[in-house]
């Protein structure tokens, strides 16, 4: 595989044809920013008119770089960001054919630490949404839409009841299961492309009564003893941690070490410690395997507080960041786990569902062989909470009705390969890149996913989280369901004014996207 860089870190050093109407500031003067789907409206039809390539940007949390593109009309929705919450919701045209519902409308613009804010600590509910505070909801849910809890929510994707959505005439449609169908299941993780995505209500539910973390770092003493670790968490996670109370991740490193950074809802401190007791077990009984290891550290709290920014300063510093920006909203924030994302210049960024089965005993050797061979090369993730193997059935039936892989509904995690250099910044002299370690990086990324690949030869990517330079993009990405999604996204926008990187119907266009193939 040829190596490469993510060219999507270099998005800054473009200049692009942004639309002038847009807020400086959250505090500031909104001189004409756009604050309904009328005023996106406009913007359509005057790309349109101006023959202007348009991208859309919520809260710009793309790793693919979708919401900036040179040379094109940026369209920010961050300003549609109103929420109105229901107790017995009913989408327009389906009165007598859907039965009322919880549910909550937000504007596509929002990013979830607010929506987090209204619905959970305000008002005691649970929307399924991402794990990043600053992941926009617009952008997140088209997708699909996995967070820390999702198998106890489901996809968010699914949770989708309604969406308006301006598509490329410039109309504004409210669709759902009743109105235009075919359109509605397009931002049920199909990506972008389809329209520009103003207002959507999403489903609540009950909020957990408890909420929680579990942290360990465990240091093996050779690679043998590493290798035999990640075959006795194989069976742990098969045994005690493929149901819906558990989610986020657990990373393998070369240097033999396994971080655990997992959360769960529904479970006492208790019984979180009686879940873990077996493999603690084991590291104590094989006390040679381990030459360091921390004493497991569990933290929780009443579910309606995960998200409260107030008792996490009162309780939990340590936890979040604060936005103290000039102009940054109050009671914003980020996790303090994700520091090491901010000003990432990304060498790669690559991801595989796992299917649930490599956790069958009589295929758990293979995928611990593949683990430990993959993390030879390079640092992966686990997360446990992208993929729904353990969740209801209904959501898991649920997601596979959606547009995304459907592997995705039943994988055991997501497994992620992905990594880059801090503090450095294209064209800005004295913080330039190290474009020959990230290339160095990128080869090793690749030699890493390989081995995964070798057990899991037909699964598929996350459609946000895979990899930039991925050949098969379409089938990797969506599977089966690109068939419709094309056909979908040729009835509404058959001259291509959405256009992006590895979107659904970009491979009619040039990699710039203002060239027609064929």
């Amino acid at each position: 595989m040829a190596t490469t860089e993510l060219v999507t870190s270099d998005i800054a050093a473009f200049t692009f044809c942004a639309f002038d109407l847009l807020p400086s500031t959250r505090r500031g003067t909104k001189r004409g920013s756009l604050r309904s789907a009328d005023d996106v409206a406009a913007a359509v039809r005057f790309a349109r008119e101006k023959n202007l390539r348009v991208v859309v940007k919520g809260a710009g949390h793309s790793y693919l770089g979708q919401s900036n593109a040179p040379d094109s009309l940026m369209i920010w929705t961050r300003d549609l960001d109103a929420i109105t919450q229901h107790d017995a919701f009913v989408p327009s045209g389906c009165e007598g054919r859907i039965d009322p519902q919880p549910a909550v409308s937000v504007g596509s613009g929002a990013k979830f630490i607010q929506l987090y804010d209204a619905v959970t600590t305000k008002a005691g509910r649970f929307v399924q949404g991402g794990g990043c505070t600053s992941v926009g909801v617009g952008g997140h849910v088209q997708t699909g839409g996995f967070g820390s809890f999702s198998r106890y929510g489901g996809l968010a994707a699914a949770g989708l009841i309604e969406a308006e959505i301006v598509t490329a005439d410039g109309e504004i449609r409210v669709v759902n299961a009743c109105n235009d169908p075919d359109l509605f299941e397009a931002p049920r993780g199909g990506g972008a492309g389809f329209g520009i995505t103003t207002r959507l209500t999403l489903r609540t539910r009950a909020m957990p009564e408890r909420c929680g973390f579990v942290g360990q770092t465990i240091k093996a003493s050779s690679d043998e003893a590493f290798h035999r670790i990640v075959e006795r968490f194989c069976a742990f996670a098969a045994e005690s941690l493929s149901n819906a109370h558990w989610g986020e991740q657990v990373a393998l490193t070369p240097d033999n070490e396994m971080d655990i950074a997992m959360v769960f809802q529904g479970l006492s401190d208790a019984q979180v410690q009686e879940v873990w007791a077996p493999f603690q077990d084991f590291l104590t009984d094989d006390a040679d395997l381990v030459t360091e290891a921390s004493e497991p550290r569990i933290v929780s709290m009443p579910g309606r507080h995960w998200w409260d920014y107030a008792y996490r300063m009162a309780n939990f510093p340590n936890s979040i960041i604060p936005d103290d920006r000039e102009g940054a909203e109050p009671g914003r924030y980020w996790w303090s786990g994700n520091a090491g994302e901010v000003g990432i210049y990304l060498s790669g960024y690559e991801s595989l569902w796992l299917p649930e089965t490599l956790l069958d005993e009589t295929n758990r050797g293979d995928l611990a062989q593949a683990l430990f061979d993959a993390s030879r090369n390079f640092t992966l993730g686990l997360h446990f909470n992208k993929g729904l193997a353990g969740a209801a059935e209904e959501l898991r039936e649920e997601a596979r009705r959606s547009a995304l892989h459907p592997s995705a509904a039943d994988a055991s995690a997501l497994a992620i390969i992905a990594g880059g250099q801090t503090k450095v910044f294209p064209g800005v002299l004295g913080h330039e890149p190290d474009r020959d370690a990230a290339r160095n990086d990128a080869q090793r990324m690749a030699a890493a996913m390989a081995e995964l690949r070798r057990v899991a030869p037909e699964a598929g990517s996350y459609s946000s989280e895979m990899s930039y330079f991925e050949p098969n993009w379409r089938e990797v990405a969506w599977g089966d369901n690109y068939a419709r999604l094309l056909e979908t996204k040729m009835k509404y926008d058959p001259d291509g004014l959405f256009t992006g990187h590895h979107q659904v119907g970009s491979e009619f266009w040039s990699a710039d996207g203002f060239e027609r193939r064929g």
